[in-house]
This record gives structure tokens, C-alpha cells and sequence, in this order.
């Protein structure tokens, strides 16, 4: 999977969290690429770690291990690396498609004290660094305890959502499909079979079925229908067309099925949804 990245842009914004948090933040692809590193050096303790080859293998299956927890739970996951420090992965999806990891941690979990040295030595003494070095590195490392870490998670899901939103990070697709889907966009009230869209674009349908599973991780179908939804959602708040007439104007001919959609979508039937807008304006315009 490609994607296309604004590094400054990142490195920018995961400095600043860096120094909020205190913990270590990067961002990897799903190929575990980093895109973005913070500019502060890694904790001590994990960079001797890394010095040695059997410490950075350790460190790498540590984090795919991480990740792949992180995949099969769609959420953040919390673990223990091989050397007992506390590291976080939030995974980053887009469009029901993953897209990398943010990763932060290299922090000690702790509830009242951090755990004593003695307790962590075990686990990365046969990599032959010199103990007393060590442990002064491990007490220089940041102690949290759940709360404090439950709360950077939060921060960083609402980040990973910030980036996905502002596209600093996308999927790039091949010229191919991206001319198709700026098709599909600007023809949602077209029928749009796959039929008709594998004829116009000279491809087969296993090829179509393959490029909406590889990078929406959905079928064509539930795109298309994602997209009339939230064409509904922007005429629902920006116009005051009836809500047949916006059905209509959506691509989607069945308004009952629309009804049903948008309700399973949003939690509202669309009268309802906008009834909910029109309320909240007015609240606002009454507390200003």
C-alpha cells in the first residue's frame, strides 16, 4: 500500500505531543516503514538496548508482535516489551482500510513506584551490556501509571483522527483507480454498476474487486453507497431540500432503503438527524 505524507507537517505535530506526553511517538506504515520519528533521540535505555544486534532484533519482533495485536483488535493495544518497558500502538484506518501505526511509550508502568531495576536486569542480561550504565539509564526513563496512560491514549486517537482528516496522511492510488473513483464521485446518481464501470475503464471485475478490497477493505457496492450517504449528510446540513428529494440527489432510488441506511449509519432516520442540527443551532444561537 502506498501513501502519500506531509513528513514535515507529522514531525511537527508528534514533536508537540512528545513534549506534552513525555513519551517516545512514531508512525510506521503497515509494512513497518517509520514515516515520522520525533526529533528527541530515543531513551538511552532502548538505544543500548538497539546498540547490540540481538537487542534490535528483540525491540523489531517486540513492536510486530504489538502490531499485530493492534490489527486483529481495529484498536490501540497496550503491552510490554521484551525488556519490560510499556509501549502503545493506535492503529490508523482510514476508509475500513489500515493504514500504519502510531506508536508511542519506552515509559515505565507503574502505580506507586517504578519497579526496581532487579526485576528488569533479568531480562536483557545475556545482551552483555554493562549493568551499572543500565540501570542509570532505566531510572533516567519516564514512569507513568495507567491513568497517565490510558489519557495519552486518548490524545492520541483523537490525533490519529486529526491527521486522517486534514489528509497529512492518504493512500495514493494508481492513476488508474484514482481516475475511477473521481468518476464514481462525480456520477453517484448514475446507476454505477461494476459492469458498467469495468467497460468504460477496460478492467476486469476480479481486478475492480481486488483494488476496493486491497485499499477500502470493502466491496464496490458499499463504497458507492459510503459515498451517497455522506452526500445525504452535507444536503441534510447545508440545504433545506425534503428528504425524498435528497434520496434522490444522493444516487440512491429506494427511499425506504435510504431511510434504513442512513438510520443504521448515524443512529437517526435523516428528519430526525437534521431535527437534531436544526436544535443544536438553535441552542448555540441562545447561548451566544
Amino acid at each position: 500500500m502506498l501513501l502519500r505524507y506531509h513528513a514535515e507537517e507529522l514531525k511537527n505535530i508528534i514533536d508537540k505531543i512528545r513534549v506534552l506526553s513525555g513519551m517516545s511517538i512514531s508512525i510506521v506504515d503497515t509494512d513497518l516503514h517509520p514515516l515520522v520519528v520525533c526529533s528527541a533521540p530515543f531513551a538511552s535505555f532502548c538505544r543500548y538496548i538497539q546498540s547490540t544486534k540481538e537487542g534490535a532484533c528483540r525491540c523489531v519482533a517486540s513492536d510486530k508482535e504489538l502490531f499485530r495485536l493492534c490489527a486483529i483488535n481495529r484498536g490501540y493495544v497496550t503491552h510490554k516489551c521484551h525488556a519490560g518497558l510499556t509501549d502503545t500502538a493506535v492503529p490508523m484506518y482510514h476508509e475500513g482500510a489500515l493504514m500504519g501505526y502510531m506508536l508511542f511509550g519506552q515509559v515505565c508502568e507503574t502505580k506507586e513506584k517504578r519497579p526496581p531495576f532487579e526485576e528488569i536486569y533479568p531480562k536483557i542480561a545475556d545482551l552483555g551490556l554493562n549493568r551499572q550504565k543500565m540501570e542509570v539509564a532505566y531510572h533516567e526513563l519516564n514512569a507513568f501509571d495507567k491513568d497517565r496512560i490510558e489519557s495519552a491514549v486518548e490524545i492520541v486517537n483523537m490525533l490519529t483522527q486529526y491527521i486522517l482528516l486534514k489528509h497529512i496522511i492518504r493512500l495514493q492510488h494508481s492513476e488508474e483507480f484514482e481516475a475511477l473513483l473521481l468518476y464514481i464521485e462525480e456520477h453517484l446518481t448514475d446507476e454505477l454498476s461494476v459492469s458498467e464501470l469495468c467497460c468504460r475503464f477496460h478492467i476486469s471485475k476480479n481486478t475492480l474487486y481486488r483494488y476496493f478490497r486491497t485499499d477500502f477493505n470493502c466491496t464496490v457496492g458499499e463504497y458507492i453507497t459510503k459515498l451517497r450517504l455522506q452526500k445525504a449528510e452535507l444536503l441534510l446540513t447545508t440545504t433545506e431540500l425534503p428528504v425524498y428529494a435528497i434520496c434522490e440527489q444522493s444516487g440512491i432510488d429506494n427511499y425506504q432503503y435510504f431511510c434504513r441506511r442512513f438510520k443504521k449509519e448515524k443512529g437517526l432516520t435523516p428528519l430526525q438527524y437534521r431535527k437534531q442540527l436544526l436544535l443544536q443551532e438553535q441552542q448555540h444561537q441562545h447561548q451566544g
